[in-house]
């Protein structure tokens, strides 16, 4: 319900141009289903059938957002992950605007500093034994940001995990 009364709010749809016909704004179902992304990775690690050390999520049309160039780098996957936790894929932002409709100025304070970087949502994982306190800290941030009136995808949410967890992306 949060979502939909921030995604149908005047004033979240006029801060950018583009804002107004993304798939934030103009499917209903978008952010609720994407937003469950880490609560689908989180119960995948509850239940381990393949009885891995690490679960990654992968996005179907991940070729589509991020470039082979950098998917290539996935062979040093096992290297990074020997001391992370967790890692996201991430590319260079900032702005004093918005980051997908999530407010700049609330998006910066979620995040405890001002962000230079936005977390990917096609490809995100690490060592399962986090999952569940890291799925706990992701729709902590979910809760409070709704509870703000303030929403973008959850690359948003991510990003401020990542901040929040000592950036842990690549």
């Amino acid at each position: 319900d949060k979502i939909q009364r921030i995604r149908k709010t005047e004033s979240w749809l006029s801060q950018a141009d583009w804002l107004r016909k993304s798939p934030q704004a103009a499917l209903e179902y978008y952010n609720p289903i994407v937003m469950t992304k880490f609560f689908m990775l989180n119960d995948a690690s509850i239940h381990n059938h393949f009885n891995t050390k690490y679960l990654f999520w992968i996005d179907a049309g991940l070729t589509n957002t991020v470039g082979l160039d950098q998917l290539k780098n996935m062979n040093k996957l096992p290297t990074y992950m020997a001391d992370k936790r967790f890692v996201f894929l991430s590319f260079p932002y900032e702005t004093d605007c918005e980051i997908h409709g999530y407010r700049s100025q609330e998006f910066d304070d979620a995040c405890g500093e001002k962000s230079t970087y936005v977390c990917r949502g096609g490809f995100f994982g690490g060592d399962r034994k986090h999952f569940r306190s890291l799925n706990n800290q992701y729709y902590g941030i979910a809760t409070e940001s709704f509870n703000q009136n303030v929403m973008g995808t959850e690359e948003c949410f991510h990003t401020i995990l990542s901040h929040k967890i000592g950036r842990a992306h690549v």
